[in-house]
């Protein structure tokens, strides 16, 4: 028996090594603040069929304004996720959230969340240091971001 206990220890200690190193991973990556990078053409497609009608209904004028403010809002978006497990949201420099986030033991999926309510569930479609593809339970999309540039801070 404890022979057994031992072995039991020995594989929870190894099993939260691949998890530490992954979360050391995400903190890494993740650390710094981000941009939403704006497809129109994976934007139309991934309309929900409600979203979809609607959008459908509209001129041709309206569909090329309608797209050409999410640009601008996209465009003006950031999010900025830190070291110390805190995140804000901003558009046009206004802070519109901002809370703490955490990785599930899936490693796949981040928790968003704050004081006021918000709370999110994303997943992790790819993580690198170029890019973050992301899929908001929240929102119901697939989001783009791109480390922001520099000149644009």
């Amino acid at each position: 028996m404890k022979n057994f206990c031992a072995f039991l220890v020995l594989c929870i200690l190894f099993m939260a090594q691949p998890l530490k190193a992954q979360l050391e991973q995400y903190i890494d990556l993740l650390d710094r603040t981000w941009q939403v990078e704006f497809d129109r053409d994976e934007y139309i497609r991934t309309m929900p069929s409600a979203e979809w009608e609607e959008f459908n209904k509209l001129s041709y004028s309206e569909k090329r304004k309608h797209l050409d403010r999410l640009y601008q809002n996209a465009a003006a978006s950031t999010f900025e996720f830190k070291s110390n497990f805190t995140f804000k949201v901003k558009m046009n420099g206004e802070l519109l959230e901002e809370g703490q986030w955490k990785v599930e033991p899936d490693g796949k999926t981040i928790v968003a969340s704050n004081e006021t309510g918000f709370h999110d569930i994303i997943h992790v479609i790819s993580i690198s240091r170029e890019r973050i593809v992301l899929n908001s339970e929240q929102y119901g999309r697939k989001v783009s971001l791109i480390p922001l540039q520099k000149e644009a801070q």
